[in-house]
């Protein structure tokens, strides 16, 4: 069977969540009202959110803060001025306590409260009761999301870096058999594939930065690595752009024989840069060259700059968590 698309797999787990949701409700004497659990439900069924335990923790403590505010704020105002003192104290509250998952249940519930028809008779029983209807809501939604077509935001930027480190090691490796002469000039890899796995890498990161497993990519050093990958992007294209310019076979060409081994050696520095390696120099010591001077001055400096941009992703990757030996490129085999 084909897999699911994301918006048929959100709309199953929002109505699976929802008719288990009203279920529960409905067999409960204890829940009066089965829009709150509801509405919870609508709200934490979210495709971009990290489902774990922490994750669902927040929800709930986020909503019984939200509630509990709400409640004192109540004691000495009321309308939309109690409104407003609500959600300055909210916000701050939930951000220091580490409980931002539950910010936007903890804000719905805080309204609903206020703005109740006779939100003067609010009292204790009332914020606990709506509270415990909200968190069954939570709770559903969040399990209900965790066993069907779970996301780690996490995983998939990993995966995602990986497949990237697999396609450059790929095209590497293809274009060092070019310049042995085993094989023709492969394609340019594919800008367009390229940029939008860059684009996706960048736009998960951003959306953890938001959440709260950011602490994880402060660790893992991303929006450093982010930077990093955004210059390799650059300069690999122009690198690649200056090799098409090159004659398909050189080994066919006696006038750039000498700048297969070469070529060779600049490319095993990308497979496996380091530290000691020289600059590249690509000029011949004698003038039987008939490749223009700008063309091979231009692939010196872009293998250069290439060269330490994946040299610095490797120093970043080694100085952060322990990671798998598929994460960096290795030399080709």
């Amino acid at each position: 069977m084909a897999p699911l698309s994301p918006l048929l797999q959100q709309s199953l787990r929002l109505g699976l969540a929802s008719l288990i949701t009203a279920a529960i409700a409905l067999w409960s004497d204890r829940i009066a009202f089965v829009w709150y659990p509801l509405l919870a439900v609508i709200f934490v069924i979210d495709d971009n959110d990290e489902l774990t335990v922490k994750a669902a923790l927040a929800r709930v403590l986020g909503t019984a803060s939200g509630g509990l505010v709400a409640f004192l704020v109540h004691t000495i105002m009321g309308g939309w001025p109690a409104v407003l003192v609500s959600l300055l104290l909210t916000v701050p509250l939930l951000r220091l306590l580490g409980w931002q998952g539950g910010l936007s249940t903890a804000v719905t519930i805080s309204l609903m409260f206020l703005l109740i028809p006779h939100y003067t008779a609010l009292n204790w029983d009332y914020v606990f009761n709506r509270t415990v209807d909200t968190s069954v809501g939570i709770v559903v939604a969040l399990l209900t999301a965790l066993l069907f077509w779970p996301k780690n935001r996490l995983q998939r930027i990993g995966a995602l870096e990986r497949q990237i480190h697999t396609s450059l090691q790929t095209q590497l490796a293809a274009l060092t058999a070019w310049a042995l002469g085993r094989q023709a000039r492969p394609a340019p890899l594919s800008r367009a594939e390229f940029t939008a796995r860059l684009l996706a890498l960048e736009q998960l990161v951003q959306q953890e930065q938001a959440g709260h497993a950011r602490h994880l990519l402060r660790q893992a050093r991303w929006r450093q690595r982010l930077l990093i990958w955004q210059t390799i992007h650059h300069h690999w294209v122009q690198f690649e752009r200056l090799l098409g310019q090159l004659p398909a076979d050189l080994a066919g060409e006696p006038a750039v024989a000498a700048l297969a081994s070469q070529l060779q050696r600049a490319l095993q520095q990308l497979q496996a840069p380091a530290s000691g390696d020289g600059p590249l120099q690509l000029q011949p010591a004698s003038r039987e060259q008939t490749l223009p001077s700008l063309l091979l001055l231009s692939l010196e400096e872009e293998h250069n700059r290439l060269r330490r941009a994946l040299l610095s992703l490797q120093f970043c990757e080694r100085s952060t968590l322990p990671r798998t030996a598929s994460s960096r490129l290795e030399p080709a085999r």
